[in-house]
């Protein structure tokens, strides 16, 4: 590397021209002063502030043979003649932070000091990295997926990832507290302090708090004195709203409390892994990937009540995370009186299902006509069924289906059926399905619950990125079906060979990526067909030398003897002991094989013996290398 410095204020009093050449991407010098060429860097700087890097594109030329250039110089005051020079260059500006000194005097010079050049090739290679994630990022948002391609050892998958960090952004939720302590519940709970049950069917009174127990008073007299211990055991597990978990008698007592502390603990602010976000999913395609893998299909599961098996229709993979990615969407275009009363409406409907099951299990059954019953739960849907003429098990009513026609304000079973936000199955049984929406509209008369809008419930558009990795393993147009279409036509409905909850569409919604990625030095699986293609824009990701990089360890001289095995230039010209049917950037190992991982047991003796050499020999038994380079292979060595 040749670098050099160049002050952007020449002289005491000398007017400062950063702007006007970072404006005009150009870098400027003398003649004498070293004369830098093309693929010269020059630290631009204030002072002894170096506040950007420029690559010269060009070899210098005189300012006076650029009439433009000659009148931006007369604006600035900066004094010129014919050994004046400038050349246009690449800029990299640097953020605050990354600013260094270079203290020397001279306003044009070469720099020798190898501290300098370390600190300049860091800089470089960060922010060039950075600059292509930005132009993959633009790329992506463009045509909303697309596949990084390459041969073995390249980084597409870990590429994949950063692309899908920026996407997603910094993932910071507010969450309950996952354990409370002593103090927790001492600073919550307080003599006097009236608490309903789980249930809300009675009240209890803290009388009294001593330093490993609450005593509680019913409204009967009685006394119970849950344990500290017990109280935080329960607020852990929060199992107070499941059947049977409450076996003995301070239970009740114990699950009260940790609910109530559970409601009235202060959020906390947690920033997690965006792997671990639900917005963020990675799988890997094989080749016995089916549609009904990915998209959507019929499952066989046990029946709950030991009767043999059920065949239900489930959402896959891709479809079940581009419901959660359309659900952001259309919510981030409500306001947020209107999320709030969704939110208000779903905490009442958990309440009004739990009554329910209370009914069955005491009953049996909860009448919706003379002769069609309620007679047991899902974990999304009432089943309900006749005495003569139904399948075993009886229909099934959506829990979405009731809510959403509670929150459109259905009355009657025509709104029902007109109703282009409800299932299929609401529409065809509306009768049925109206008599659940009264009984819920009286659940809440009955208990006075009155909604009341909260603006703060906005939600805002995100993102959501699934990585398919080994894409071109599976047979795409079969596993894709008709999401062919909507991989290109985002927001628009398809139709699934499926029906689901009634429904068969299924939409792809716009802030959904998808990115694939492919070895292309893979000839087990064919090629991918045009109308994927036009559908994916693809990225070449090649082998390159990681030298320069400071975290890690990398065995350069054995990297560049490997690469000329296949090329002899930067991968766009065959080496001669490359088969003549392979492209060397198709085929060429990647820079990921020369990393030295001895901290992790695989040093680069090791890597190269057991994992560089058997691909190579593997390549001249497939016929991409050719057999005289057999003894070039088995002399190769490692030199860190």
């Amino acid at each position: 590397m040749i670098l050099y410095k160049l002050g952007s204020i020449w002289g005491t009093g000398a007017p400062d021209f950063y702007e006007m050449i970072k404006n005009k991407n150009i870098s400027l010098s003398h003649i004498g002063d070293c004369n830098p060429k093309k693929d010269s860097i020059i630290l631009i700087t204030k002072g002894h502030t170096v506040k950007a890097i420029t690559i010269l594109l060009e070899d210098c030329q005189p300012v006076t043979n650029n009439p433009e250039l000659k009148n931006s110089f007369d604006e600035y005051n900066i004094s010129y003649n014919i050994e004046t020079l400038y050349a246009r260059s690449k800029w990299i500006e640097l953020k605050p932070q990354d600013y260094f000194l270079f203290k020397t005097q001279d306003g044009i010079c070469r720099i020798h000091k190898q501290e300098i050049h370390q600190i300049t090739k860091s800089l470089i290679s960060k922010y060039m990295s950075n600059e292509n994630l930005n132009k993959n990022i633009d790329l992506l948002k463009y045509k909303k997926q697309i596949i990084l391609q390459g041969p073995p050892g390249t980084g597409k998958t870990r590429l994949a990832k950063e692309l899908a960090k920026v996407l997603i952004g910094e993932q910071i939720i507010k969450e309950k507290p996952s354990k409370i302590n002593n103090t927790d519940i001492e600073r919550y709970l307080k003599v006097g302090l009236e608490i309903s049950s789980v249930k809300e069917k009675a009240i209890y009174t803290i009388t009294e708090i001593t330093p490993n127990n609450v005593r509680l008073t019913l409204a009967g007299g009685k006394t119970y004195s849950p344990n500290f211990l017990d109280i935080k055991k329960w607020y852990t597990n929060k199992k107070w709203d499941i059947k049977g978990e409450q076996t003995n008698q301070l239970d009740p007592y114990n699950a009260a409390l940790a609910k109530y502390i559970h409601d009235n603990i202060e959020d906390i602010e947690n920033k997690i892994d965006f792997t671990e976000s639900n917005q963020f999913k990675l799988i890997q395609f094989h080749p016995s990937y089916t549609y009904e893998d990915f998209v959507r299909g019929i499952v066989s599961k046990p029946n709950e009540n030991g009767e043999g098996i059920i065949f239900k229709t489930e959402n896959k993979i891709i479809a079940e995370f581009a419901e959660k990615a359309l659900k952001n969407k259309l919510n981030s275009k409500k306001g947020a009186a209107e999320l709030s009363k969704e939110k208000w409406v779903h905490e009442q409907f958990e309440q009004f299902i739990y009554d329910i099951s209370e009914d069955i299990e005491k009953k049996e059954k909860i009448e919706l006509t003379e002769s069609v019953y309620i007679v047991e739960l899902d974990d999304d849907a009432f089943r309900y069924k006749g005495l003569e003429g139904w399948t075993k098990r009886g229909n099934r009513m959506l829990f979405n289906d009731i809510k959403q026609a509670y929150l459109d304000e259905n009355s009657d079973r025509q709104d029902l059926i007109h109703n282009d936000n409800l299932s299929g199955l609401a529409k065809w049984h509306a009768s049925y399905y109206i008599r659940v929406l009264d009984m819920f509209r009286k659940f809440l008369n009955d208990n006075n619950l009155n909604f009341i809008a909260d603006n703060s419930d906005k939600e805002e558009l995100i993102n959501y990125v699934l990585i398919i990795d080994e894409i071109n393993r599976a047979n795409l147009p079969s596993v894709l079906g008709e999401l062919i279409y909507a991989l290109e036509y985002r927001d628009e409905l398809v139709d699934s060979i499926y029906e689901y909850e009634g429904k068969r569409e299924i939409i792809l919604p716009s802030n959904l990526f998808i990115i694939g990625t492919m070895n292309t030095a893979d000839r087990s699986v064919g090629h991918l067909d045009y109308a994927i293609r036009r559908r994916f824009a693809f990225m070449d990701i090649l082998p390159k030398d990681l030298s320069e990089e400071e975290e890690i360890i990398f065995d350069s001289p054995l990297f560049h003897s490997v690469k000329e095995f296949f090329t002899s230039d930067d991968y766009k010209t065959r080496s001669n002991y490359l088969s003549t049917d392979f492209e060397p950037k198709d085929v060429a190992l990647g820079h990921s094989y020369f990393i030295d991982k001895k901290e992790d047991g695989g040093s680069m003796n090791i890597r190269l013996e057991y994992e560089i050499k058997p691909i190579l020999r593997e390549y001249i038994k497939d016929g991409i290398l050719k057999e005289i380079v057999r003894e070039k292979i088995e002399q190769l060595s490692t030199t860190i």
